[in-house]
């Protein structure tokens, strides 16, 4: 494998760990919380110690998932900047030196080995086995992104140094996680005949998986040749319809009828009085055909009377505007101008943003990954699960933990009325606002309706614009008899709808006699004074408010 290759894969952890501690990064600690959530799942550690914590973004995300960490770093630089979490749980120490505790339960050792020379190496592995049973361990095989190791190797020299020590590679578990070339070493005492065993067992694996795959390609391949003759054919087919086009044109009917065309049109010009005249005898022969004979009379007949009905209604309506024009002579009408809005400005306001939560896994996340992007601080996350399954659940959990929202849960479902006034009994803010979970947020949205809310202390609630929101839908409300669903235009985002609608709608803000719930803002004093919604009557939501 080739320096190039390993590039495309760029370890994860490594890539991490250089974050500049002065500019924090909350995906970086997002993707070590996922980490630690794998490390955790898979192995099931109690104490856990990370040679090379640098500053300590593990060792935070395992604590923070109940398990004891610890780090060690060489660099003295890099423990004094770790996180403020972290900081009374690491500190400088090197692989090659006796570590804090004499045992863990598990040892993460990742790209630091191959920074020593040889021998140092050696040492270094020795001395880790000596603290523990159990070994995460990853090393950068070659020099790359401007990575240059004292001592890279390939997966197998580290294999077979942890094996001098009594450890094997236990090739069994997928580590990749951290890197395509991580390994975990077990601490066993495997006599010769079962790791040779255990090997030959692994190798028909992998044969049986190499065998599949490469079924699997000559499945692709004898596709990609079936597409291709198919495409073959269909080039041939369309040379052969040209070729009859052609053919029909060169044809004798063919030029009689292009000539007999160009005389009808020399005789009767398109779009002329002669040719309305000429549709005006076919339709009659059609009715003549349709009604008979004695029937065209009478078609005629009421078809005039409906004509005649026509005309005198409009006539008698200009006549009755008329008459109201004149007398309106001389009295004038204000007609207020478009207020020009100011610029939306990140908002100061105290905010709390609701979100009620059953299920739907999916709607849930691109809810929550869309307020994450848009949304701009002050604001206070609630999350309510009413009653969740197991995966939601999980996940809202993990989410509360890593983006420090409050998180409300509800072992069976209550109704949306219920879990929205534990939401709003937990907030405190000047305002807050009530979002569904399959709502997909868009830049400056919170900013946007603060700057409403704000233009007019009468103001108690605000609601925005959507593509299915009922009486808020944008373009259209209903089609078909039902509410509007407005797909968005090919190639039109919804961060490009929203940016839009703001551009083109002057931001008017419309009285409205109610709002749609799905986005709601509730000013703090209305909710003081209106109370909240009416579980009692309406227990399972539509209509609470």
């Amino acid at each position: 494998m080739t320096a190039d290759h390993y590039t495309n894969y760029n370890n994860l952890y490594h890539m991490i760990r250089s974050v500049d501690q002065a500019h924090p990064d909350e995906a970086w600690m997002e993707l070590f919380d996922t980490l630690a959530a794998r490390i955790i799942s898979d192995l099931q550690p109690t104490t856990v110690l990370d040679a090379g914590c640098g500053s300590g973004y593990l060792v935070k995300a395992l604590r923070e998932h109940g398990v004891e960490a610890w780090g060690i770093d060489s660099s003295a630089t890099a423990i004094q900047s770790a996180l403020p979490e972290s900081q009374p749980f690491c500190q400088v120490g090197s692989v090659l030196e006796p570590l804090p505790q004499a045992y863990y339960d598990l040892i993460v050792c990742i790209d630091v080995i191959e920074h020593l020379s040889p021998e140092d190496a050696a040492r270094g592995v020795e001395n880790l086995c000596l603290h523990g049973d159990e070994i995460l361990f990853s090393s950068i095989p070659l020099p790359f992104d401007g990575s240059a190791p004292t001592n890279p190797q390939p997966p197998e020299h580290w294999a077979a140094l942890f094996a001098r020590f009594g450890f094997i590679h236990d090739f069994n578990f997928d580590a990749s996680f951290i890197s395509p070339w991580a390994m975990r070493f077990i601490k066993t005492q495997l006599t010769d005949e079962d790791q040779v065993a255990a090997y030959v067992q692994k190798i028909r694996q992998l044969a049986q998986e190499a065998a599949l795959r490469r079924e699997l390609s000559v499945e692709y391949k004898n596709t990609l040749v079936a597409k291709e003759m198919d495409l073959q054919r269909s080039k041939v087919t369309n040379k052969q319809l040209l070729a009859e086009l052609d053919a029909i044109k060169m044809s004798t009917s063919w030029k009689l009828i292009t000539r007999l065309q160009r005389f009808r049109e020399r005789i009767i010009p398109l779009g002329s009085r002669r040719e309305r005249l000429m549709r005006s005898v076919f339709r009659g022969f059609r009715v003549v055909r349709r009604e008979g004979i004695l029937g065209f009379p009478v078609f005629v007949f009421q078809k005039g009377r409906t004509e005649i009905a026509l005309k005198t209604a409009n006539q008698y309506r200009k006549m009755r505007l008329r008459r109201s024009a004149s007398t309106s002579i001389g009295v004038g009408s204000e007609i207020p101008g478009i207020v020009e809005r100011p610029k939306v400005e990140p908002h100061s306001t105290s905010v709390d943003i609701i979100v009620c939560v059953h299920n739907a896994l999916d709607d849930v996340q691109r809810c929550l990954d869309s307020l994450l992007e848009y949304t701009t601080q002050p604001y206070r996350l609630i999350l309510v699960d009413d009653g969740s399954d197991d995966a939601t659940a999980g996940y809202l959990r993990q989410f509360a933990s890593t983006h420090q929202a409050s998180l409300l849960q509800s072992d069976t479902a209550t109704g949306y009325p219920r879990a929205a006034n534990r939401g709003m009994h937990a907030s405190s803010a000047e305002c807050l606002v009530l979002l569904n979970s399959d709502t997909i947020l868009t830049p400056e949205w919170l900013d946007r309706m603060i700057a409403c809310i704000q233009s007019d202390p009468k103001i108690g609630m605000v609601g925005p614009l959507s593509n299915t929101a009922s009486w808020q839908s944008v373009p259209k409300i209903e089609q078909g008899g039902d509410w509007a669903a407005n797909p968005l235009p090919p190639g039109l985002s919804t961060a490009g709808m929203a940016e839009l609608i703001a551009t083109k709608s002057a931001r008017l803000y419309v009285d409205m006699p109610l709002l749609n719930g799905f986005c709601l803002m509730i000013r703090r004093k209305l909710l003081d004074e209106a109370g909240l919604f009416d579980e009692a009557s309406f227990g399972e939501g539509y209509g609470e408010e």
